[in-house]
């Protein structure tokens, strides 16, 4: 939640960003007072997710464009969050090359490799766990016998975990070619 005053001083939201407005708001609030999000676990927010993977895909691409964007707009405020898609799948790939290059450093990249595999696996199955009892119940939109197994879920929530960042690093490093390369420095 937002103090109305304060969101009214920096005038809303800005209609330009295609993506990640809220985001750029909240850099134009904290700019502004420090005080003026309102953070409360008792606030519900209700979330509809993307119907395909293929969706998904484009509404993270389209993220990591915005966050870069963002970013770059907001430049007094570092954004870890924004940024660790990009600079996580960017450091693993510089070690991989660097491994390739120079095999006799023997870095773990195999390791890296395994954990970047494994992590979706075993966060999708805590997350599986944790919201089993509502799942079916808050989160579920279709028919009842059309309810996926666990085992399903499971599975597909871990490719999910693996697709958003992947998305979102494609999306900001197109961004950044876009930006920096071809001189384009909007959407």
């Amino acid at each position: 939640m937002f103090l109305e005053k304060t969101l009214l001083d920096v005038s809303g939201f800005d209609i330009s960003q295609f993506t990640n407005e809220d985001a750029e708001l909240n850099q134009k609030l904290l700019q502004k007072s420090q005080k003026a999000i309102y953070i409360s676990s008792e606030i519900g927010v209700w979330y509809y997710p993307r119907k395909t993977w293929k969706s998904i895909c484009i509404q993270y691409f389209k993220y990591g464009r915005g966050r870069y964007l963002t970013t770059v707009k907001h430049k007094a405020n570092f954004q870890l969050r924004g940024k660790l898609p990009f600079l996580v799948i960017s450091s693993t790939g510089l070690i991989l090359l660097i491994d390739i290059i120079f095999p006799q450093l023997g870095l773990p990249i195999r390791k890296i490799i395994l954990f970047s595999l494994l992590f979706p696996l075993l966060e999708s199955l805590r997350i599986k766990l944790k919201f089993r009892k509502k799942l079916k119940s808050e989160v579920w939109r279709g028919n009842e016998q059309d309810y996926p197994s666990d085992v399903y879920l499971w599975l597909f929530c871990a490719v999910i975990l693996l697709t958003m960042p992947f998305a979102h690093f494609s999306g900001y490093t197109y961004q950044i070619i876009r930006s920096r390369v071809l001189r384009i420095s909007n959407w």
